[in-house]
């Protein structure tokens, strides 16, 4: 459906306008010289006063202040262009970046804080001299390290895919004490989910923060996350610690595979009536077997509810 602009005439009745009218009303509330460089320059003190202003707004404060319409596209331009002016680009972020570490280890006394950084390369494989790339980011706080030893001797890690303009993966590592309150005790940002970025976070994980044996984890079937567990020498191992697995995250998958709502409800119910009978085992044989029958009976249930057209 097409909408007809109508303007009021004088007596107040709808007048349709015909697309030659229209478009020269367009060209007295344009400017050919209204270009994103132009805009720069009103944007950067919208955004010093509201760095959160949206484009849409921006367009709507140019209309209102000088009587122009500027395209959504030019003003979006025109604000990445005034933050860059502000904040400087994603280069200039990320060399700032070691000296707000050091910062942040110097007035928050026994931060522990890792990263690492792999050589820049070109598209031959020529190394760029002088040039790293962003590889991952570790940092844990000294309340979250040491309030750890009066938590509930259980962790959780998880990831989350970050939005917008930002194309890292968050993994955090919770706790729960007595109340069951939930506390952060670990972070890092990673430019994508493999067994080397796991492996760097569980280690540093087991390094600083989770020191005992004995500890229950809670984790989804991520391949990366199973092939760390399953590195030699690893103190996630079942000898070290007690494995388990969100009844939550297997549902998704259940969901994401077999698209039955009634089978997801089936695999909470299973996960609820093992977590009443309190079945642990630190047989990672065992284990596998007793998901393995789970999802056979998934398999089952799909064939009982089939799915509907």
């Amino acid at each position: 459906m097409c909408l007809i602009p109508t303007v009021k005439d004088v007596v107040g009745s709808d007048k349709v306008l015909q697309p030659t009218q229209l478009h020269i009303q367009l060209l007295h509330t344009s400017h050919k010289h209204l270009d994103s460089d132009v805009i720069c320059a009103y944007v950067k003190l919208l955004e010093e006063k509201n760095p959160r202003i949206l484009v849409s707004m921006i367009v709507a404060s140019i209309r209102n202040t000088f009587g122009y319409i500027s395209s959504y596209y030019k003003s979006c331009m025109a604000k990445r262009k005034a933050i860059t002016l502000l904040y400087g680009d994603w280069d200039q972020s990320y060399n700032e970046l070691p000296h707000l570490l050091h910062a942040m280890e110097y007035f928050i006394p026994r931060t522990i804080v890792h990263s690492y950084t792999y050589p820049a390369t070109k598209f031959n494989g020529q190394c760029i001299p002088r040039k790293r790339v962003f590889g991952g980011l570790f940092w844990a706080f000294k309340s979250q390290i040491e309030g750890f030893r009066y938590y509930k001797q259980m962790v959780q890690v998880d990831n989350i895919f970050l939005y917008n303009l930002y194309k890292h993966i968050l993994m955090i590592a919770v706790a729960q004490d007595g109340d069951r309150n939930i506390f952060h005790i670990a972070f890092v940002i990673v430019k994508n989910k493999s067994e080397e970025t796991w492996n760097f976070f569980m280690s540093n994980l087991r390094s600083h923060l989770v020191t005992q044996d004995g500890v229950c984890m809670i984790s989804d079937r991520s391949l990366g996350l199973l092939a760390t567990i399953d590195r030699p020498g690893s103190r996630w191992s079942p000898s070290h610690v007690f494995l388990a697995y969100c009844i939550r995250h297997i549902a998704s998958n259940a969901m994401t595979m077999f698209k039955n709502k009634k089978i997801k409800k089936e695999i909470i119910n299973i996960g609820n009536y093992f977590f009443r009978l309190r079945i642990t085992t630190t047989e990672l044989p065992c284990r596998t077997e007793k998901f393995e029958k789970v999802w056979r009976r998934c398999i089952t249930l799909q064939l009982r509810y089939p799915e509907k057209d």
